[in-house]
C-alpha cells in the first residue's frame, strides 16, 4: 500500500521527503511539513479499507499544519556522572537546526544562587515588577 500513493491518494502542495506508514486503523505521513501552511488531501475513488466497501467518490480534506516554535527538551534536570568521567545529556530538539550545550561545575556554597537565578525564569510579569522595585 506505501508503495505509490499517486493512484489513491494525492497531497497538495507535495512535501519532500514525502513517506506513507499504514498501520491497522491509519495512515502515518511523514515529510518535510511546513509550518504555517494549508495542504488539501484527496483519497481518489476506489480507495479500499479492510471493510468490504470502496470511496464512491473523491473525498478531499483541507488541513493547517501549525507553526511549532523552536523548542528544546531535556528529560532531567541533572544527570548521574558515567564511570569514564563523562555525562551525557539526552536532548529533543524541535525546528532547532543546532544546539551547542555548555555545563559548568559549581561548587555546594553557589549551587543554591544559581537555582535560584534559574527558578526567576519562571516568575510571572508581576513578580519580576514586584522585584524591580525592591
Amino acid at each position: 500500500m506505501t508503495n505509490g500513493i499517486a493512484g489513491w491518494m494525492e497531497v497538495s502542495p507535495c512535501p519532500t521527503n514525502l513517506t506513507v506508514q499504514s498501520g491497522w486503523r491509519g495512515v502515518t505521513l511523514q515529510g518535510d511539513f511546513k509550518g504555517d501552511t494549508w495542504y488539501t488531501l484527496k483519497l481518489q475513488p476506489g480507495f479500499e479499507a479492510a471493510e468490504p466497501f470502496k470511496l464512491s467518490g473523491s473525498n478531499t480534506f483541507t488541513l493547517k499544519i501549525p507553526h511549532v516554535a523552536p523548542r528544546l527538551y531535556f528529560p532531567a534536570f541533572s544527570r548521574d556522572q558515567l564511570a569514564g568521567g563523562n555525562r551525557s545529556f539526552p536532548i529533543l530538539a524541535v525546528n532547532v537546526p543546532q544546539v551547542r550545550v555548555r555545563a559548568k561545575l559549581l561548587d555546594p556554597q553557589t549551587g543554591i544562587h544559581a537555582l535560584r537565578g534559574y527558578g526567576s525564569y519562571f516568575a510571572t510579569w508581576n513578580e519580576r515588577r514586584a522585584n524591580r522595585r525592591l
